[in-house]
């Protein structure tokens, strides 16, 4: 009968020795060692596969095949997961890249139809970006801290543009997204500090705002921010006429604009609110234009039905109110230094009442709402524990959700 060897642990050099000198006579001793060959040879390949990224390089860009849809995905040099990505994909790209329709590949022709997550991000060389009209979606971080990045067209072929896909891209100074794009990811173009005018299409419905999301393999809360947020040169938006949704901190902290104007479509702006970062600690998201010190001038249209309190906080039309309650235009949004208390009457010809307006004001004991408001916000008057009295008209045909929640 033959010998056996059962392993409790990875072989060493002295285990082997060990393993020899009991086992040389019957040969063990080269299949250990054939296995250690093997076993060695095995993490090599995988280490090589976790190294690269990509299928193919083709005249300096890498691409990954799909060969049963018959096209091509342009990718990073090094894998993401790797711990020196940066340093690796940093140089992989540089100067002007101009993406083809089409590449051939083992014989065969590709249509390069997608930009991968991470494709290009932290390029600090890349110039400019020409994208066919073959490519249908840019993945989250594509371009990520490309900060010399200066020009990108997008072509009228896109449909999707991925979570943080330009971060940080301040070499930017204009992005018009086609009529084609109908999904703008978080963050898109978060922090373009050169980007002074953005033309958005009539395909999109939504423009995002910030909210906090568990992700990555860890689990980690963090804050995605919104897609235009802290573009600090930016005096110009064109908003498409298919937007019905501008969500908290859209354009927070662009403190160069001076004018905005909501189309017609939109019914929801969103506000500011206090959120769980990782527990306990909480952070703060900001109101859709909140920080836009410039922005003096604000028309809210009919077609609006929801805002949240502080959409509007810090802006020029802000700052210029007196301390009190905030009315614009039909609408009353909350207030502005301390809280109301006692008696509260609402102003006649007020028709909302943004959401979250008067939440936490203990103070108050009582409030009259005029018969020209038709709706009162979600969590409205939540927390007012001291209300004992309120008078709601016949005008009013929606109250929002936990409007008096915790009223005593």
């Amino acid at each position: 009968m033959g010998n056996t060897i059962k392993l409790s642990k990875p072989l060493s050099d002295a285990n082997v020795q060990r393993i020899y000198s009991k086992n040389s006579k019957n040969g063990l001793f080269t299949k250990i060692e054939n296995m250690k060959r093997t076993l060695f040879l095995f993490l090599a390949i995988v280490m090589s596969m976790m190294a690269r990224a990509y299928d193919a390089e083709i005249d300096g860009i890498y691409y990954n095949f799909n060969k049963d849809a018959k096209t091509a995905t342009v990718t990073s040099y090094s894998s993401y997961f790797r711990d020196n990505y940066f340093r690796d994909n940093q140089n992989a790209y540089s100067g002007t890249v101009n993406i083809p329709a089409t590449v051939d590949y083992n014989g065969e022709t590709y249509d390069v139809a997608s930009i991968d997550w991470f494709a290009f991000m932290y390029c600090d060389a890349l110039a400019s970006v020409t994208i066919p009209n073959s490519v249908t979606s840019i993945g989250n971080r594509a371009f990520d801290g490309c900060w010399r990045l200066s020009s990108v067209t997008i072509p009228n072929s896109m449909t999707f543009i991925g979570e943080f896909a330009f971060r940080n891209c301040s070499g930017l100074t204009s992005v018009t997204i086609p009529n084609s794009v109908t999904s703008i990811g978080k963050a898109a173009f978060y922090g373009c500090s050169g980007l002074t005018s953005v033309t958005i299409g009539n395909g999109v419905t939504e423009i995002p705002g910030s909210t906090n999301n568990v992700y990555g393999e860890e689990g980690w809360d963090f804050i995605s921010y919104g897609v235009f947020q802290e573009c600090r040169s930016l005096t110009s938006v064109t908003i498409g006429n298919s937007v019905t949704s501008i969500g908290s901190g859209a354009f927070a902290g662009c403190s160069s604009l001076t004018s905005i104007t909501i189309p017609n479509s939109v019914s929801y702006i969103g506000g500011g609110y206090k959120t769980t970062l990782a527990d306990p600690w909480e952070c703060y998201v900001p109101g859709a234009f909140e920080g836009c010190s410039s922005l003096t001038s604000i028309t809210i249209p009919n077609s609006v039905t929801s805002i949240g309190n502080g959409a509007f906080n810090r802006t020029g039309w802000y700052n210029n109110q007196p301390d009190g309650i905030l009315y614009l235009d039909h609408w009353l949004l909350g207030y502005k230094g301390n809280g109301p208390t006692g008696e509260l009457v609402i102003a006649e010809e007020t028709r909302d009442i943004a959401n979250d307006a008067f939440n936490g004001c203990s103070g108050l004991t009582s409030v009259t709402i005029p018969n020209s408001v038709t709706s009162i916000g979600e969590q409205a008057f939540r927390g007012c524990s001291g209300l004992t009295s309120v008078t709601i008209p016949n005008s009013v045909t929606s109250i929002g959700n936990y409007a008096f929640y915790s009223c005593i």
